[in-house]
């Protein structure tokens, strides 16, 4: 997908906690077909207890295996989630990669990518710190427009002392 097809729609999304360890699938479910082995493999069940929210009308693409690094989709109370396959270090670059994939800049909470283990030079990582560079930047403009709208707003509030 290139970057003028993504969506800026998640780029301000945080991450939420949520407790995998029990209510499956009561409580929480893999919106798509697993194989026999897959689900013997446990590949796409979450490990870690974040999610990270689709907003809006996210719809499970067909082909999400292809394009899910890492991680995988939840829906819980009706509402997706991409949630984390693997742990014990930053999977930052996989988050990145997987939002990407499904056609969504990256949330800037992820856009701090850390330098480890050669990533950063392939095509593949170019590609994921310039969209992560995009969010932050619709993201710094975003905020500049809305601190205009405020000044033009309420100029009086420039008298109350804070200091710069």
């Amino acid at each position: 997908m290139k970057g003028k097809d993504l969506s800026y729609e998640l780029v301000e999304t945080q991450p939420e906690y949520f407790d995998f360890s029990e209510g499956y699938p009561e409580k929480w479910n893999i919106p798509f077909e697993l194989t026999e082995e897959e689900q013997e493999n446990e590949g796409y069940v979450p490990m870690m207890n974040y999610i990270y929210p689709f907003w809006g009308a996210f719809q499970v693409p067909q082909d999400c295996r292809k394009k899910l690094v890492n991680t995988t989709i939840v829906q819980i109370d009706g509402k997706f989630y991409l949630g984390l396959t693997g742990g014990g270090m930053d999977m930052s670059w996989e988050i990145c990669e997987s939002f990407i994939n499904l056609g969504y800049y990256p949330p800037t909470h992820f856009s701090r990518l850390p330098g480890m283990s050669g990533r950063g030079e392939s095509a593949k990582d170019r590609r994921i710190i310039q969209c992560c560079n995009e969010s932050l930047r619709i993201v710094a403009q975003w905020n500049t427009d809305r601190l205009r709208e405020n000044e033009e707003r309420f100029p009086k509030s420039k008298e109350a002392g804070v200091s710069k």
